[in-house]
């Protein structure tokens, strides 16, 4: 909720999955003058007792 409210109050620049993304965000690329950022990927395990 903290990063997306302030890239949505206009006030930052944030790194967001895809999943997470709001209508109102735009996605920034190297054509904004941003390098482009790696793919990336989540992983969840489950500890074993």
């Amino acid at each position: 909720m903290g990063i997306t409210a302030a890239v949505s109050a206009g006030i930052a620049v944030g790194l967001v999955g895809e999943s997470a993304l709001c209508e109102d965000f735009m996605i920034l690329s190297s054509l904004h003058g941003l390098p482009d950022m790696p793919d990336s990927a989540l992983v969840t395990k489950c500890r074993e007792d």
